[in-house]
C-alpha cells in the first residue's frame, strides 16, 4: 500500500513510466484548472504505487464546493488515464493521499524527469519543499 500521505513524487520510482505517468496527469489537471482556475491531484492509497488511480479537484473553495460538491472531484484510471466513473464513496478522502500537488508542482517534476536521468529524489523533494515554502 502507498503511504497515506504520498504524492506522485514521493512514488517516481515505482512508477511503470514516470514521464508518462506525470505527462498524461498533467494534461488531465490542466481540464480542471481550465474549467476553475486550479487544479490539485491526490493519488490512490490502496495499490502499490506502479500506476495509481488519482483524484483531481479545484483549490478548495468552501462556498464553490458548497453548490455542487460532488462535480468538483474527478478520479481517472492510473493506466488508461481516462476518467472513471465512481460515486461519491469511491471519492471520499478514505482511498486518497492526504497529501496533494498543485499542477504547477506537477508541471516541474515533469521538467525535472526531462531533464536529468536518473532522477535525484533528494533533489525534487527538495524543489517541492521549496515550492511549499514560498506559498
Amino acid at each position: 500500500m502507498i503511504s497515506e500521505n504520498a504524492t506522485i513524487g514521493d512514488i517516481l520510482s515505482k512508477l511503470d513510466n514516470p514521464t508518462e505517468y506525470i505527462r498524461r496527469v498533467l494534461a488531465n489537471m490542466h481540464l480542471c484548472r481550465k474549467e476553475f482556475g486550479s487544479a490539485l491531484v491526490r493519488i490512490g492509497t490502496t495499490g502499490q504505487g506502479v500506476a495509481p488511480h488519482y483524484r483531481i479537484e479545484p483549490e478548495p473553495d468552501l462556498q464553490t464546493l458548497a453548490e455542487n460538491w460532488d462535480a468538483h472531484f474527478t478520479a481517472y484510471h492510473g493506466r488508461s488515464h481516462k476518467r472513471l466513473d465512481w460515486g461519491f464513496g469511491e471519492l471520499e478522502d478514505d482511498h486518497w493521499s492526504d497529501e496533494s500537488l498543485t499542477f504547477e508542482q506537477v508541471q516541474s517534476l515533469l521538467g525535472d524527469l526531462r531533464k536529468s536521468k536518473p532522477i535525484r529524489m533528494a533533489d525534487i523533494v527538495a524543489k517541492l519543499d521549496r515550492h511549499s515554502a514560498n506559498k
